[in-house]
């Protein structure tokens, strides 16, 4: 009799088990969601509205569909939309006070940013009326600050690596790294009535984790005061092993995937690829970064980079490739880059560029983070110009006779023999 009545205990605490969860999934949460985006919507300067939240209790699991912020000084204009996003929590490291997301993925992100520069960046607080949450300050701003300051922005660039390749700052992440496959340690604490033993590895010190995190289909608009438009279409972010440890290094992850098209006022100008990866090696972090741009159109692109450039480069179509890897400080950088189609200008050092098309240049970085070497950038540079130079100088000749000819020449009627006498002359730099 005492096993059936267990069973039906069993089975009882089972149903009510999935009363709660389905109850709060379908019918709980998304009246909850829905009067905390009314309260947030009267109380401060936000603006929301979502069509659907679902919260699982039972798997720690969030389900959110068609979420969206509007600006507060224009609630018709749309600033933000999440089409969908799914999380789910480890409820065993909720337990150990760690917050852990073993998936999120969010698909048919869309944010749009566009306003007035500014030096700050603030989310609008309770009871206030000014927000920046129209974000053309942060793509002004920046374009600013590197066209007018690129000596400053490239030394803290240079500061941030040196920073990152410091003897602490490395000894950290190799830690991390060794800590991750380091076996469970075990640690009691006496309590008044009894102990309490707890088994973790030392990577379980991480206060957030993020263990694969996913972003499909994202779009990002950027809008300077000229009503220029950047934009990231068809976005796409993969990262795994993403660990917040104070303690150890801060922010840290083993792989990121980047990839997008991206568009400038509306038509395609490229495609960006990006592949991060930390790991230890041979007992030195290694980390390794390959970029790639692939037909970018500088003519479209021109009111972003132009102010950046210390050359007035108008129009090409650039392909680029980099693959950087630090083994500990030290640097080891493989670049190629495609240029066609291009046009410095008219500037007088540029000229020469402009004549050799395709423009393609390979090179590599070396030394280390503190003292990089770009011996063979300058070879590349050079050994580029003395392979084209009897071409360029061809050319530079064929035009000035051909200037010179048209004084002397009728131009009704010679114009084309000037073209043929300047070809005849052209022949002169045949082998």
């Amino acid at each position: 009799m005492s096993n059936k009545i267990n069973i039906k205990g069993l089975i009882t605490v089972v149903v009510l088990l999935a009363a709660f969860h389905l109850a709060t999934g379908f019918l709980i949460s998304p009246l909850v969601a829905q009067a905390l985006v009314k309260n947030l919507n009267e109380t401060s300067d936000l603006r929301l509205s979502v069509e659907k939240v679902n919260f699982w209790p039972l798997t720690l699991s969030l389900e959110v569909k068609n979420l969206k912020v509007f600006d507060p000084a224009d609630t018709g204009r749309r600033l933000l939309l999440v089409a969908q996003a799914r999380a789910h929590l480890s409820f065993l490291q909720l337990l150990a006070k760690r917050l852990v997301l073993e998936q999120a993925k969010v698909d048919g992100l869309r944010f749009a940013m566009a306003g007035e520069p500014d030096a700050s960046f603030h989310m609008p607080t309770a009871g206030s009326r000014k927000t920046n949450l129209d974000l053309g300050l942060t793509f002004n701003k920046w374009k600013a600050d590197w066209g007018q300051n690129k000596e400053e922005m490239i030394a803290k660039v240079q500061k941030f690596l040196k920073e990152d390749c410091s003897k602490e700052k490395l000894d950290k992440y190799k830690l991390r790294f060794k800590q991750a496959k380091a076996v469970a340690q075990k640690s009691v604490k006496k309590k008044l009535k009894g102990r309490i033993v707890e088994f973790k590895t030392p990577a379980d010190s991480g206060l957030v984790e993020l263990r694969a995190v996913g972003l499909e289909n994202a779009y990002l608009s950027m809008q300077d005061q000229q009503n220029n438009t950047l934009a990231i279409d068809q976005g796409k972010i993969q990262a795994s092993g993403v660990v917040y440890d104070p303690e150890l290094g801060g922010l840290a992850y083993d792989s990121l995937v980047v990839a997008a098209r991206i568009k400038a006022s509306g038509a395609v100008a490229g495609s960006l690829r990006m592949k991060s990866v930390n790991k230890l090696e041979a007992d030195k972090r290694r980390s390794e970064y390959d970029f790639t741009f692939q037909g970018l159109d500088l003519a479209a692109l021109r009111f972003f980079y132009q102010s950046v450039l210390p050359v007035n480069l108008q129009k090409g179509k650039l392909d680029l490739e980099s693959r950087t890897v630090f083994l500990d400080d030290a640097l080891d950088s493989q670049n190629s880059l495609t240029l066609r189609d291009h046009s410095f200008g008219g500037q007088e050092y540029a000229k020469v560029l402009d004549k050799i098309n395709p423009l393609a240049l390979s090179f590599k970085v070396g030394g280390t983070v503190f003292s990089p070497d770009f011996k063979d950038l300058d070879s590349s540079f050079n050994k580029l110009l003395q392979q084209n130079a009897k071409e360029v100088i061809k050319e530079t000749v064929k035009e000035e006779a051909s200037k010179a000819l048209d004084k002397y020449i009728d131009k009704d009627k010679g114009s084309s023999d000037a073209s043929g006498v300047v070809d005849s002359l052209g022949g002169l730099f045949k082998k």
